[in-house]
């Protein structure tokens, strides 16, 4: 068994498995034959993986055998993200996306990621119930995309949006949470959701009647009646 072996599931880097390179960091088994390892200054502008054309081909054709598309942690840029969720679009199959902490490691990254990911949850054949897009960086206009996407959204369940910019959006989620039915689990923290922001989603959730779990700590309200109801509640 090799070194790199760990809890029956994951690899860790520096090692290889049956070929397979298994990166800088623990990744979990089943998403390695989607990706390829790559060295900064030879192949690429930074070490780590690129999806390669076996994934693109099993999410544009459908394939059962994805299920949960997990791309967490690899470091890719808002363009690269932009086309695996591109890559989703009219797939039926998908039912979490797992992208978190992506792109927020570059600097100055344009939205191809999250107005391709809004496309895709506005899709009323998608079977998405969960999706993690926490630490993306995504800006505002994305974020108003995506609200718009999930007023109308009957398949998501749980959403974790942590460290994003929502700033100037609140209305968007305040009335995305009026308008939404299916939504049971929000996570909101650090989102620059200042004291008027705040509110606006404050109303929204009074609205809503299916969240059992809500949180928007650390988002920069001052007043301390809102900062106490942003720490939200558990009913899970």
């Amino acid at each position: 068994m090799p070194a790199a072996f760990v809890s029956g599931k994951e690899y860790k880097g520096t090692q290889s498995f049956d070929g397979k390179w298994a990166g800088t960091g623990f990744y979990p088994e089943e998403t390695l034959p989607y990706f390829d390892f790559y060295f900064k200054g030879k192949q690429t502008e930074h070490t780590g993986y690129m999806p390669n054309e076996k994934l693109f081909l099993t999410l544009t054709t459908n394939s059962p055998e994805l299920k949960v598309l997990d791309v967490a942690r690899r470091n890719l840029d808002s363009e690269t993200m932009g086309a695996i969720m591109n890559c989703c679009l009219g797939n039926t199959q998908l039912t979490e996306l797992n992208i978190a902490r992506n792109v927020s490691f570059w600097n100055e990254q344009p939205d191809n990621f999250g107005d391709a990911l809004a496309a895709v949850l506005a899709e009323p054949t998608s079977n998405i119930s969960k999706v993690d897009i926490k630490n993306n960086d995504i800006h505002e206009d994305s974020i108003g995309k995506l609200m718009k996407a999930l007023e109308t959204n009957t398949k998501l369940t749980w959403l974790d949006m942590s460290d994003n910019f929502s700033r100037g959006q609140g209305a968007a989620i305040g009335a995305m949470l009026k308008a939404n039915k299916t939504l049971t689990y929000l996570n909101l923290n650090c989102n620059q959701l200042h004291d008027e922001d705040a509110l606006l989603v404050l109303e929204g959730i009074d609205a809503n009647t299916t969240l059992m779990y809500f949180s928007a700590y650390n988002n920069g309200a001052v007043a301390a009646a809102t900062r106490k109801r942003l720490r939200g509640f558990n009913k899970l």
